[in-house]
């Protein structure tokens, strides 16, 4: 299954201490698609695909899995009206 996730403007990055500290990096990309595995849905996490984002908003994504699976589509483009095929 294949997630559409929006253009990430800011990149976050895990400190030891645990917080999320904003990075002043922005990124020029195209939106991703990540790609999750049946487990990886269960904890609402998913891989990262890009290796220059450090944290992928789990947040969205786990609204985007719950949103999938509520609404039993067939295709994950369905998900997101308006957005255009990778």
């Amino acid at each position: 299954m294949y997630i559409r996730v929006p253009k990430i403007k800011r990149c976050y990055n895990m400190s030891d201490n645990a917080k999320i500290t904003r990075k002043k990096r922005f990124y020029k990309t195209t939106p991703i698609m990540i790609e999750t595995s049946l487990a990886e849905e269960l904890r609402g996490t998913a891989k990262r695909e890009e290796r220059d984002i450090q944290v992928v908003g789990t947040r969205f994504v786990k609204f985007a899995i719950n949103t999938y699976k509520s609404k039993n589509l067939t295709d994950s483009s369905q998900l997101f009206e308006g957005s255009d095929d990778v």
